[in-house]
């Protein structure tokens, strides 16, 4: 495993906390801390996780499956929710709402940008 020892404490490099051991933010606590700050996240993220996910799933035109998976395994609601763990109950829907629409319209955009590009050439 790539990482250094630094007065006994494993760090692990970007390119394995990235890509090698693929860690993610719900596998954290299968993982000692090793620091002093502790994240926060917002209390209903797994809420938002299934009401905002599921909306956009139902209603969104994904050109594929991969699509959707893709979008699923991103997590943008748990984002939202680790960016804002104080907000409150009634706008912590609507800001995880408004960045996977943000994410979404810009994924749509760039497959547009492939297409008239495609279609000139």
């Amino acid at each position: 495993m790539g990482s250094t020892d630094i007065h006994n404490v494993s760090i692990m490099s970007y390119q394995e906390f990235t890509f090698g051991n693929s860690v993610r933010s719900r596998d954290a606590e299968q993982f000692p801390r090793h620091g002093i700050l502790e994240p926060l996240c917002h209390d209903s993220v797994e809420i938002m996780m299934v009401t905002v996910n599921g909306y956009y799933l139902e209603h969104w035109p994904f050109p594929y499956d991969k699509a959707r998976r893709k979008f699923t395994v991103a997590e943008f609601p748990r984002v939202t929710c680790l960016y804002f763990p104080k907000a409150l109950q009634s706008r912590i829907q609507q800001a995880c709402s408004l960045l996977s629409i943000l994410f979404l319209i810009d994924g749509t955009r760039r497959e547009l940008r492939k297409e008239i590009v495609l279609n000139r050439g």
